[in-house]
């Protein structure tokens, strides 16, 4: 499969620790290399721009340089600061690119009014040519509003496919976590096993995590000699 990765690539002064606008000029020349190099290669199958600082100013710029990849199957976003502005061009590659099975977005700066705008129904039939689109709600902005929207705008049979259900903002009530488990349990039902590992596996993860929290918690029973 052939790749390139960009993991923390771009590199800003260690000593401002302020938060860069978004059109930084800095950002703006060292992206400009990397889109280079994307171009210069052919066939890409996996890009990883993980931790670049990237906005919709770079957004605009990648979904153009994008264009001749058409075997892309893995595009990995992680810890950026993709917003709502952001989403047009977010929408623009997985739409020039049928064969993306994988995108990873967590943290973010995606809230409910940017997941909204990527689950238009004039996008949905791209979306959900894709195996998982990973937001990992606690990471993001995204609250139970956003959420009950994927569940809703999304048919039962492709939840995963649009949003993968990683491990849920702690804070959610109980009752709401209790409503996911049932759309997880029917998704079970319905779904083959390769399917479920983003909307189940990963909600069992969590439940295994509150389950080893709570044993490590109570008091241990003396082992018999």
């Amino acid at each position: 499969m052939k790749s390139l990765s960009f993991k923390n690539h771009i590199t800003l002064d260690p000593d401002d620790l302020s938060e860069p606008a978004l059109n930084d000029p800095e950002i703006e020349s060292q992206f400009a290399e990397i889109c280079k190099k994307i171009a210069e290669e052919q066939e890409l199958e996996t890009i990883n721009l993980r931790g670049n600082w990237l906005s919709e100013h770079q957004l605009k710029t990648l979904a153009t340089v994008l264009k001749s990849h058409k075997q892309l199957v893995f595009l990995d976003l992680d810890y950026n600061r993709i917003g709502t502005a952001a989403i047009p061009y977010l929408k623009q590659i997985i739409k020039d690119h049928p064969l993306l099975t994988h995108m990873n977005l967590c943290h973010n700066e995606i809230d409910d009014n940017a997941l909204q705008a990527l689950l238009t129904d004039e996008n949905l039939e791209y979306v959900q040519r894709i195996k998982s689109i990973n937001f990992r709600f606690y990471s993001n902005k995204i609250t139970e509003k956003g959420i009950d929207f994927a569940f809703d705008k999304v048919s039962l049979d492709t939840i995963e496919t649009a949003v993968a259900f990683n491990k849920v903002k702690e804070e959610l009530e109980d009752n709401y976590y209790k409503k996911i488990e049932h759309k997880k349990d029917l998704l079970m039902r319905k779904s083959s096993p390769p399917v479920l590992y983003s909307a189940a596996a990963m909600i069992n993860e969590r439940t295994d995590e509150k389950i080893n929290s709570s044993e490590s918690k109570s008091p241990q029973k003396p082992s018999a000699c």
